[in-house]
């Protein structure tokens, strides 16, 4: 009876252990991801977007350049048209799929001109395991209402 209960003790004990090693690994991922979408948006809102463009995922990366908008200029045209009032930027908390190979990211975009919404997708690349930028939007601006007795 004792070694049954050593048995369930230990096997109880390597669940939680394996749980604790598959959180850790969990968060490490959405950290790198973050950092990713972090890397993705410091280029785009320095004007560097070639950098930024290397960042995107390859299938995004195909699918503008049959567009009208090729990499480099879909990010031209969302960092100074749509952002070229932003002086600021902030994620809130990121979230990952529960098979780890994909997270979104939200977060502001803020300025003269407001606020404005935006959300980063990053997925994890089938060959190589890279992080990659797979979806890139912004909200339209809201005008924030000025601060009490001005």
């Amino acid at each position: 009876m004792v070694r049954f209960l050593a048995g369930l003790l230990l096997l109880g004990t390597g669940a939680v252990a394996a749980q604790d090693a598959a959180e850790v690994k969990k968060a490490a991922e959405l950290r790198w991801a973050m950092e990713v979408a972090r890397d993705f948006l410091t280029a785009g809102t320095r004007g560097e977007y070639d950098q930024a463009t290397v960042l995107l995922a390859a299938d995004l990366k195909q699918a503008l350049e049959k567009s009208s908008e090729p990499g480099p200029t879909f990010l031209n045209n969302r960092f100074t048209g749509h952002l070229r009032s932003a002086k600021t930027w902030s994620f809130g908390a990121g979230e990952i799929a529960p098979d780890m190979d994909e997270s979104v990211h939200r977060g502001k975009f803020s300025g003269e001109a407001g606020e404005a919404d935006f959300t980063v997708r990053v997925a994890k690349e089938k060959d190589g395991g890279k992080w990659r930028v797979n979806q890139f939007t912004v909200g339209e601006w809201k005008k924030q209402p000025a601060p009490p007795g001005k």
